[in-house]
C-alpha cells in the first residue's frame, strides 16, 4: 500500500492546495492515516503564519481512542522529529502544544468546539473510518460544513475505506451562482498558500492493484455459523498451500471459543516444516514474531484489528456477521445485536486479501442472500442511536431550531422529540426549546449523561456539590477496581472471585452504587498515606484513582466557570439521595413482581399519588430478580430490566432504585450504577413527571 499511496503522493498534495474539501478512499490500510498528515507536514501545511504565535496544526481525527494510539506511532516513525506529532485522548491527556501534527478522536474536537468554535489552532483536518457513519463524525462533518462559510481557507482531508462517497460529494458541493465570487472580508486565524480562492471538493480513488480474489458461498444456509467456520479453515489446511488465514467474526468473545478450537486443528497440521499460529488480533496490539512458522490464522472482529505489516493474506473466511449497537428510548440504553454485515463491509474486508497470485474468499452465506436480502451499505448512527448529546451540543452552538440544521443524513423525528424532551425534563432547555444558563452551558460541556451532569449542577443547589463531584469523578474512570467482578464476560477462580466480592463489601453502602463510589474515594484518600498496601489490598487500581482526583480538579474549575459554588452535606445521605433523584427520575424501574396487578404505568402511578402502598407478596426468588421502568411500563409489552453483576448492590436488589445507564448483553438488560430510592419520591420530587398528565413542551423540531 506503501507503493501505492506513493503515486498518489503529489495529487493529493496539489487537491488539499486546490480545494477545501478531499475526499479519498480506498481499500483498509495502516498507510494512509499516517502518510497523508505526513505528506501534508511536509508540504508545508503547519508552516508559521503572520500575526499568530503558534503554527497551524495537521489534525487526524478517529472515533476511537486504540486508532489514535497505533496510526500516531506510526506517523511519528514518518517524521524525521518525533516531537512534531502528538497523541490527545481526552482532555486529561498531557500533550506537547508545539507539536504540529495532532492524533485525537472525534470526542475531543467536539468539546474543543465549545470552547473554540472556529477551531483555530489547526490548518487541516483528516477525518479517518468515515465509511462507519459514527453518530459524532456525521455531526462533526455537518459543523465543518459551516465553518467553511468564516474559514474559507480551512481544508479537510474525508478518508474513507469505500467507494460510496458520492453522498459527501453532494453535500460538499457548493450551490453554483451566476454573481461574481465575493472576497472574503471576515478576519481568520486561517493558514493559506495563496489568495487564490479554493474549489469546493475533490475525489481520489486509490485503485488496489494488488488485491486479487475470488469468492466463494455457502451452497446451503448454516444454522451454526462457528461450525462452517471451523470446517472451512479444516479445509484449506488440509487442501490449500500453507499461506495465511484471516478470520472475521462478531464479538471478542466468539473469537476466543473459535480460536480454542482451531488451536486443535493447528496442532493436527503442524509438522516438522513448522506451526501453524492462531491467535486473536486487537487493533494496537502488535504481533510477536515467532520462529518456524508455516502458517499464520488471524481472528479478528474489526477491519482495523488487522494490520498489514503482519504478512500477506491469502485465504479470507467472513462470518458475514457483525455487531451493531443501537438505543433504546424507552431505557435510555444500548442494545448490542448480531444482524448479517452489509455488502459494502464485506468487501471492505475482501479487500484485505493481499496477493499478487491468488486469493481465496469464504463468505459463510449463499450468493442468493447476499443478492438478495443483504443491504448494500452501512445504516448511520444518527439513525439508531440516542441522540440526547447530539441535540444538547447543537443548542449549546446556537442552533435553536434542528429543522434549519443541514444533516448530512436527516435523523428520525421521534428520536428528536424523546431527546428535547429528556432535555427539557432536566431544565436544560425551556419550553421554546432554548438552552437554558448555565445548566444547558455546563451539561453540553460535560459530555456524559444528561442524568448525570445534571445532578452535578442540582448538588450545588441542594448543598451537596462536594460528594457530587466525588462521585462524577469516580464514574468517569473505569477498572476502580481490578478486574471489577462481572460474571457476564469472563469465568474468574473461586479465590479471586471471593477476594473481588470481599474488595466490593468494604465500601458497598446500601444506598447504591454511587455512594459506593463515595465511599471507595474518601478511604482511599484517607489510606493511601498511611499504609503503602492499602489500594492493593483492596484490589483499588491506584492510577484510576489519580485519574479520579485529576477529573475532580478540572470539573470544580469548570463549576467555577460558572460561578458554581462547591459545598458539603456533611455525612446528609438523605439529601444527596434525594439530589439523585431529582436528576435520574426519569430511570426510575420497581421489581417486577410489586406491578403485576397494574396494567399500565398510569394505574401505578396513581395508586402511589393516593399514598397506597404495594401489598404483592416477595416470591424470594434467590437468583437476580427483574426490574419494570415504572413510566413506560405496560403489562403484555414491557422489557425487563436487572442490576448488572459488577453492581455493588446486586445481592441486596432493593425494591425501587434509579439508575444512570442500561445496556444489553446476551439478551438482558442490565442496569449501571444504582441507587435505591424510596417510593413516595415520586410524588414529592418528581410531580411534574409522574402525573396523571405528562408536562410536554412545545417543541418545534420539523
Amino acid at each position: 500500500m506503501e507503493r501505492v499511496i506513493e503515486k498518489y503522493k503529489n495529487q493529493i498534495v496539489h487537491s488539499v492546495e486546490e480545494y477545501n474539501v478531499l475526499v479519498l478512499s480506498g481499500y483498509p490500510d495502516s498507510y494512509m492515516y499516517s502518510f497523508v498528515p505526513f505528506y501534508l507536514f511536509n508540504r508545508g501545511f503547519t508552516d508559521q503564519v503572520k500575526q499568530t504565535p503558534n503554527p497551524p496544526k495537521i489534525c487526524t481525527v478517529f472515533n476511537n481512542k486504540q486508532d489514535v494510539l497505533y496510526f500516531s506511532d506510526l506517523c511519528s516513525a514518518l517524521v524525521s522529529d518525533q516531537s512534531k506529532v502528538t497523541t490527545i485522548l481526552d482532555d486529561n491527556s498531557n500533550y506537547n502544544k508545539k507539536s504540529e501534527i495532532v492524533y485525537t478522536t472525534d470526542e475531543y474536537i467536539i468539546r474543543k468546539l465549545l470552547v473554540d468554535p472556529l477551531l483555530s489552532e489547526f490548518s487541516v483536518f483528516v477525518l479517518c473510518n468515515l465509511q462507519e457513519r459514527p453518530i459524532n463524525m456525521d455531526v462533526l462533518l455537518a459543523l465543518f460544513k459551516r465553518l467553511l462559510n468564516v474559514r474559507k481557507r480551512l481544508r479537510l482531508v474525508l478518508l474513507y475505506q469505500s467507494t460510496n462517497v458520492n453522498y459527501i460529494l453532494e453535500y460538499f458541493k457548493r450551490e453554483t451562482s451566476n454573481e461574481s465570487n465575493e472576497p472574503d472580508n471576515v478576519p481568520t486565524p486561517d493558514f493559506c498558500l495563496g489568495e487564490f480562492p479554493l474549489k469546493d471538493v475533490q475525489y481520489i480513488y486509490l485503485e488496489n492493484e494488488f488485491s486479487f480474489y475470488k469468492v466463494n458461498y455457502l451452497s446451503r444456509p448454516t444454522s451454526n455459523y462457528l461450525e462452517t467456520l471451523i470446517s472451512t479453515v479444516y479445509d484449506i489446511c488440509k487442501n490449500e498451500s500453507s499461506d495465511n488465514i484471516l478470520i472475521f467474526v462478531p464479538t471478542r468473545e466468539h473469537a476466543h471459543l473459535l480460536k480454542a478450537e482451531l488451536e486443535e486443528i493447528a496442532n493436527q497440521f503442524s509438522s516438522d516444516k513448522g506451526i501453524i499460529n492462531v491467535m486473536c488480533l486487537r487493533a494496537n496490539i502488535y504481533m510477536e514474531e515467532k520462529e518456524n512458522v508455516l502458517r499464520n490464522i488471524f481472528i479478528c472482529t474489526d477491519v482495523n484489528d488487522y494490520n498489514f505489516g503482519m504478512g500477506e493474506i491469502t485465504y479470507l473466511v467472513d462470518s458475514c456477521l457483525t455487531r451493531r449497537l443501537s438505543s433504546e428510548y424507552l431505557n435510555t440504553g444500548m442494545s448490542e445485536n448480531i444482524t448479517p454485515s452489509t455488502r459494502e463491509e464485506m468487501m471492505i474486508k475482501s479487500s484485505l486479501i493481499h496477493n499478487v497470485r491468488r486469493g481465496l474468499c469464504y463468505r459463510l452465506m449463499t450468493q442468493d442472500d447476499y443478492n438478495s436480502i443483504v443491504q448494500e451499505f452501512i445504516v448511520p448512527e444518527i439513525m439508531t442511536k440516542d441522540l440526547t448529546l447530539m441535540v444538547l451540543l447543537l443548542k449549546s452552538l446556537g442552533i435553536s431550531k434542528l429543522s434549519d440544521f443541514d444533516f448530512l443524513t436527516k435523523p428520525p423525528a421521534e428520536s428528536l422529540k424523546h431527546s428535547l424532551f429528556t432535555l427539557y425534563m432536566l431544565g436544560a432547555i425551556d419550553a421554546s426549546g432554548e438552552l437554558v444558563y448555565p445548566i444547558g452551558n455546563l451539561m453540553a460541556e460535560l459530555r456524559v449523561t444528561p442524568y448525570l451532569s445534571s445532578f452535578l449542577y442540582r448538588s450545588v443547589e441542594s448543598g451537596c456539590s462536594e460528594e457530587a463531584l466525588i462521585i462524577y469523578s469516580m464514574l468517569q474512570v473505569k477498572e476502580i477496581l481490578w478486574k471489577k467482578s462481572c460474571k457476564i464476560y469472563r469465568n474468574e477462580s473461586s479465590y479471586h472471585t471471593d477476594r473481588l466480592e470481599s474488595a466490593k463489601l468494604a465500601f458497598a453502602a446500601l444506598e447504591g452504587d454511587l455512594v459506593s463510589y463515595f465511599n471507595m474515594f474518601q478511604l482511599s484518600q484517607y489510606y493511601k498515606d498511611e499504609d503503602d498496601r492499602w489500594l492493593s489490598v483492596h484490589m483499588v487500581n491506584e492510577r484510576a484513582i489519580q485519574l479520579a482526583e485529576k477529573i475532580k480538579t478540572k470539573t470544580t474549575k469548570l463549576l467555577a466557570k460558572y460561578d458554581l459554588e462547591t459545598n458539603s452535606c456533611d455525612g446528609n445521605v438523605e439529601l444527596l439521595i434525594k439530589t439523585i433523584f431529582s436528576s435520574f427520575f426519569l430511570n426510575v424501574a420497581c421489581k417486577e413482581y410489586l406491578v403485576q396487578n397494574f396494567q399500565n404505568s398510569n394505574q401505578i402511578i396513581s395508586h402511589l399519588k393516593d399514598n397506597k402502598p404495594l401489598h404483592v407478596s416477595d416470591p424470594k426468588i434467590e437468583d437476580q430478580q427483574p426490574y419494570v421502568l415504572v413510566k413506560s411500563y405496560q403489562k403484555f409489552n414491557y422489557k425487563p430490566l436487572y442490576i448488572h453483576p459488577s453492581s455493588f448492590i446486586v445481592n441486596e436488589q432493593p425494591d425501587w432504585v434509579v439508575f444512570n445507564e442500561s445496556n444489553t448483553i446476551d439478551g438482558k438488560l442490565y442496569m449501571h450504577d444504582v441507587t435505591t430510592i424510596r417510593p413516595e419520591y415520586l410524588q414529592e420530587l418528581a410531580p411534574h413527571y409522574f402525573g396523571e398528565c405528562d408536562v410536554k413542551p412545545y417543541l418545534e423540531i420539523c
